[in-house]
């Protein structure tokens, strides 16, 4: 079976003069927000409404979740417990399984 054409999508160049300093800010932010081009990042941000800062959501809850592990999940001897052992591990449990869904959903 022959593949259909995919319609052509009708676009605009778009010329702008950014200061060099702005540029080297604006593809920081790329690198960050994990996209492949500085158009990409520039359009989402504009669309959005707001500059796109994913990558670095993404790693805050990476970091709630590895805070989890250590501080519930920690041995007895390190940190006292509030729940019991099992109330605790369950709890970390979910805890770290929301995060690991909520990141890999930010840097798809």
């Amino acid at each position: 079976m022959a593949a259909k054409a995919r319609p052509k999508i009708k676009t605009e160049i778009l010329k702008l003069k950014v200061s060099p300093d702005d540029l080297e800010k604006i593809d920081a932010a790329k690198e960050i927000s994990g996209h492949a081009t500085r158009t990409a990042y520039m359009v989402d941000s504009a669309l959005s409404g707001s500059p796109v800062y994913l990558h670095g959501i993404a790693v805050a809850i990476g970091k709630l979740g590895q805070i989890c592990n250590e501080v519930l999940l920690a041995d007895e001897t390190t940190t006292p417990l509030r729940l019991s052992d099992k109330e605790a591990k369950q709890a970390v449990k979910k805890i770290i399984k929301t995060c690991d869904a909520v990141t890999a959903a930010l840097r798809r």
